[in-house]
């Protein structure tokens, strides 16, 4: 933290001011110890009857709504105006001070009561946080401490307590882009020395660093921040430094970066899966997440479809400035999952009928099948063998609006080649004078019959015998088979050939 001290001795007797900062060219910044007196006239105010004004006290002088009201009003983001008062909220007594909203048609309501365990005499101005809830600070609380509070538009209520914090905690809190809330105590501890804390969106708070302690005897407040365009925190205090007269401080921040990786789309009824993204600093990350998921620490939980946004954020800490926040975005599909069961396929011979693939999905919607390769057709759930070889085929269902697409199932099957067999009629006695005559073998391949001759007075060609003298020939058909079929038995025919007389 820098600092900039301005003494006592640096300041004219005639420039005497409370709290102010007066530029000079030689002498930079003085804080002045006692109010300037200066009269300014002013034109007088313009009445206007039709505006009004509100009281916050009775005719008694208390003040059931609240009284003195030192904080400036917020215009929430509801466009009504929140603040608090100093002193009131009760109707027999001064009371320790309320939060209170103003509607634009002058409807006062009061939000919060402030009693003592809650804190008291809430000072600063109220700031609306990321969440739309409204935080700020208490001069004092039961212990004489200061406190830090979170208010619902409704009016609910919730403490911190800082511990140690001495009285006139009054200064108004500052968020960042981040959603981070910075604020500066006046007294931490016996050496009197404020402190600059930070409350991140997720709650934690955070002690970034001591201000500086005042010399022995003044009184020390540390005003509200500012934050300059490095991220940088400014404030002043109007006691410490070396002569007493005050500092200016800096809070520097090394700045830091997120890397969070791509999160893929995902389906309903996905199990909880762990998300990934780290600082630069190598400070830990923190998750915020929009429904329908929830996150611990960086596990996902999906609770229902539609688009899903993660917030990656670090707050950084007395060294580190906050990082930017990164959001990751996936869509969660309302669909249920499914899985095929596709059973094994038998062995089949070429020639079989048309068979059932029977494939099912859970789903009970429809399984459609696609050839991936090898001799067979499909159509619908039937397949039918062109051939004989080895087949795969694949089922897949592309789901619809309730189920999520199954992954596909791949079956292989064998298809063995078919036998054949050979129908060759009697051949009856030939002259040999006749020459030549056809024979008709057929296989039940209908794939073409070969022949020879075996023994005999004959030869063929083709299906054409040709008789060379008389006796007997024996005459073989025959058929090699092919990818489809195997080899036929062969079948022989014996017949015999009359000379001439």
């Amino acid at each position: 933290m820098q600092q900039q001290v301005f003494p006592t001795s640096a300041v004219p007797a005639a420039h005497t001011g409370c709290g102010a900062l007066i530029p000079n060219a030689n002498t930079a910044i003085r804080i002045c110890k006692k109010p300037l007196k200066r009269t300014i006239t002013l034109p007088p105010l313009q009445q206007n009857p039709s505006k009004s004004s509100l009281c916050l006290c009775d005719a008694s002088g208390n003040g059931p709504n609240g009284a003195n009201p030192y904080g400036a009003l917020l215009q929430a983001s509801d466009g009504n105006f929140y603040g608090t008062t100093d002193a009131g909220g009760s109707t027999t007594d001064a009371g320790a001070g309320t939060a209170f909203r103003l509607t634009l048609t002058d409807d006062l309501t009061t939000l919060a009561v402030f009693t003592g365990p809650n804190g008291l005499r809430p000072e600063s101005a109220l700031t609306q946080g990321i969440d739309g809830n409204f935080y700020g600070t208490t001069s004092e609380g039961t212990s004489n401490d200061g406190t830090l509070f979170r208010l619902t538009p409704s009016g609910t209520l919730t403490t911190l307590t800082f511990t140690g914090v001495g009285a006139d905690t009054t200064t108004n809190l500052l968020r960042d882009s981040n959603g981070n809330l910075y604020g500066a105590t006046t007294n931490e501890d016996t050496s009197g020395k404020g402190f600059i804390f930070e409350l991140t969106p997720s709650g934690s708070l955070i002690d970034l660093i001591s201000i500086p302690a005042p010399t022995p005897g003044t009184s020390q407040s540390a005003s509200s921040l500012i934050m300059a365009s490095d991220g940088s925190l400014y404030g002043t205090t109007s006691a410490g430094g070396s002569a007493g007269g005050g500092v200016v401080y800096k809070l520097g921040f090394t700045p830091q970066a997120i890397t969070f990786a791509n999160i893929p789309n995902h389906t309903l009824g996905d199990a909880p899966f762990t998300i990934v993204a780290t600082a630069s600093s190598g400070l830990p990350v923190s998750f915020q997440v929009s429904r329908p998921a929830s996150v611990n620490g960086s596990t996902v939980t999906l609770a229902g479809a539609g688009d899903v946004t993660i917030m990656a954020s670090q707050s950084g800490d007395g060294t580190y400035a906050a990082a930017t926040t990164v959001a990751q975005s996936f869509t969660v599909t309302n669909v249920t999952a499914q899985t095929i069961t596709f059973p094994q396929i038998p062995s089949h011979t070429y020639g079989d009928a048309s068979f059932a693939a029977g494939a099912s999905a859970g789903s009970g919607l429809p399984v459609s099948y696609q050839i991936i390769s090898g001799p067979a057709t499909v159509s619908g759930n039937l397949i039918t063998l062109t051939g004989a070889a080895t087949v795969k085929i694949t089922a897949s269902q592309v789901g619809n609006g309730t189920y999520a697409a199954a992954t596909p199932v791949t079956q292989t099957f064998t298809v063995v080649p078919a036998s054949q067999t050979i129908n060759f009629p009697a051949i009856s006695p030939q002259h040999s004078s006749e020459g030549s005559f056809t024979v008709a073998a057929t296989a039940s391949s209908d794939l073409p019959v070969s022949y020879e001759v075996d023994s005999g007075p004959a030869t063929v060609s083709g299906n054409t015998v040709t008789l060379t003298g008389a006796g007997t020939v024996k005459l073989k058909a025959y058929q090699h088979g092919n990818t489809n079929y195997t080899a036929a038995i062969s079948v022989t025919q014996s017949f015999s050939v009359i000379g001439t007389p």
